[in-house]
């Protein structure tokens, strides 16, 4: 039967294949309710030395895995059946010379990149334009004169996949597949927001783990 570690090597194996890495993974296990959560941060290749000017974009994988989620493994029937949900957050800092864009002009520029990667990855199946959300978040530090200056500029946008709807839990090769083909989406998209967002960068193939973006 399929478990919680067949999600996690999966995940493991497919960003390895999209030539992606981990910088920060956790787990947490709940005894009392038995849950178990995941957590990872993937990256493209990037330059030895992260800055706010060098640093790409990158992606935030989470899934929950519930009681029921395992019951369903075991091959026992519930009545009701917990989503299990694959979580996906892209997060671009915008770099100095792009924070005096207004936030129309980010977003749309995100917007455009991700519509751009997905007309690429399903040979032009895919929509012309996809209005995917995404939150603009400016903050802003005192400076020493006490007054607000700004410290970044990050953008934010998640999607959700739905395991239950895409595979059977008796069908591993199923899973693989489908894990498979969105960790090389997730790769495609952040290829594009960095095409978009990082023109400047120099794009070495240099990787030093880091344990926060």
């Amino acid at each position: 039967m399929l478990s919680y570690d067949d999600i996690v090597a999966n995940l493991e194996d497919a960003w390895v294949a999209a030539g992606l890495h981990e910088h920060a993974l956790v787990e947490n296990f709940q005894p009392e309710t038995f849950e178990r959560s995941y957590r990872v941060e993937l990256f493209p290749e990037h330059d030895d030395v992260l800055s706010e000017d060098t640093t790409p974009p990158w992606v935030e994988v989470s899934f929950l895995w519930t009681a029921a989620n395992q019951v369903l493994s075991e091959g026992r029937d519930l009545d009701d059946e917990d989503p299990l949900d694959i979580s996906w957050t892209y997060m671009v800092l915008v770099h100095t010379g792009l924070r005096d864009r207004s936030d129309s002009d980010l977003v749309q520029m995100f917007q455009r990149a991700v519509s751009r990667a997905l007309r690429r990855f399903y040979a032009g199946e895919a929509e012309a334009s996809i209005n995917v959300p995404v939150e603009v978040r400016r903050v802003y530090h005192s400076n020493e004169q006490g007054r607000p200056q700004l410290s970044y500029v990050q953008l934010v946008s998640s999607n959700i996949t739905n395991l239950l709807d895409q595979w059977d839990f008796q069908d591993s090769g199923a899973l693989r597949r489908v894990i498979r083909n969105e960790v090389t989406l997730a790769g495609a998209i952040i290829q594009a927001l960095r095409d978009t967002f990082n023109t400047n960068t120099r794009n070495s193939n240099t990787y030093r783990p880091v344990d926060t973006a």
